[in-house]
């Protein structure tokens, strides 16, 4: 009582009663005995109790691009910030494995060695370059993050991705030609 669990009168004989979630334990569907003792004075009632069935299932979270991507030239990397928020509470959820993150470029799994993924506090910070996306120029490029929290790992988050669309320009070359030599005729 009162760490567990807590018990607020609504009204005359009506009661909540609150449970802390951590207390059951694993993800699960548990039986609790809830029981009411009469104190033993008038009216003198009969002490009660009914089996009651409660479920424990995943906090709900989702993946919230923080900051937009780039659209950079060619050759250069396209970079974007996101961060995984808690919805019950609307924090961001901090210490996040960087093995529970799968990035995909246009549907495909990319692998470690093609993104760079940087923990700046409680947001991660992504970096592909662009040549990993196409080889050629893209439109609207459609890169996914998705975050696959592992079933038995508390607090026992759903998994969510987001996408973003991303673009790449061309790049921009000068022409600089040296100073003209004088040339005789003919030459």
């Amino acid at each position: 009582m009162d760490i567990d669990y807590y018990v607020v009168e609504d009204e005359q004989g009506v009661y909540t009663i609150y449970i802390d979630s951590t207390a059951l334990g694993a993800l699960g569907t548990y039986s609790i005995n809830v029981t009411a003792v009469w104190p033993g004075d008038a009216p003198y009632h009969n002490n009660a109790h009914r089996f009651v069935s409660v479920s424990t299932i995943r906090r709900t979270a989702s993946v919230d691009i923080v900051e937009p991507a780039n659209q950079p030239r060619y050759l250069d990397n396209v970079t974007f910030v996101f961060a995984y928020i808690d919805s019950i509470d609307n924090l961001q959820i901090g210490g996040i494995s960087t093995t529970y993150i799968q990035i995909y470029s246009n549907g495909t799994l990319l692998t470690e060695g093609q993104y760079v993924l940087t923990p700046a506090g409680s947001t991660f910070i992504v970096t592909i370059n662009s040549t990993i996306l196409s080889t050629k120029l893209v439109k609207d490029f459609n890169v996914t993050i998705f975050v696959n929290w592992p079933d038995g790992s508390i607090p026992y988050y759903i998994d969510d991705g987001a996408s973003i669309k991303v673009t790449t320009t061309q790049r921009i070359i000068l022409v600089e030609p040296q100073q003209i030599e004088t040339t005789p005729v003919g030459d």
